[in-house]
């Protein structure tokens, strides 16, 4: 069974006074995920490939400057961010899809809560118990 760390209120307040007291990290300092990078140095990939160079190339260029990175994953972050930030459509909502799901003797969600009384009532028409 594990042991439960116990610490006191001081040491809790002392390190919420160092983490309040941290200066703002340079932004050349945070971290990035592919993706992020990927709106800022796509067009520099695209041009490598466009001189000749393959994304194996390229990712190796990445790895001798610390990105360590695979041509696998260039290759599918580059599709992604061709894509285009389209909006994506909003879930149906309303009575007509709850209204099938309710015909289909499946249960329907309801403010939150999960009724199952349309379950109930299905099994009991197939005389199941």
């Amino acid at each position: 069974m594990p042991v439960v760390k116990v610490f006191t209120r001081s040491q809790w307040d002392e390190f919420v006074r160092g983490l309040d007291a941290l200066p703002d990290k340079p932004a050349s300092e945070r971290g990035m995920t592919v993706r992020e990078a990927m709106k800022e140095v796509k067009s520099h990939i695209r041009t490598a490939q466009n001189k000749g160079y393959t994304l194996g190339q390229i990712a190796e260029h990445a790895k001798r400057a610390g990105v360590d990175i695979s041509a696998g994953t260039l290759k599918l972050a580059l599709r992604e961010s061709s894509k285009g930030t389209k909006p994506r459509p909003a879930p149906k909502t309303g009575s007509s899809r709850s209204t099938s799901v309710q015909k289909h003797g499946q249960s329907s969600v309801q403010n939150g809560a999960l009724r199952a009384d349309n379950v109930r009532s299905d099994v009991r028409q197939h005389g199941e118990k």
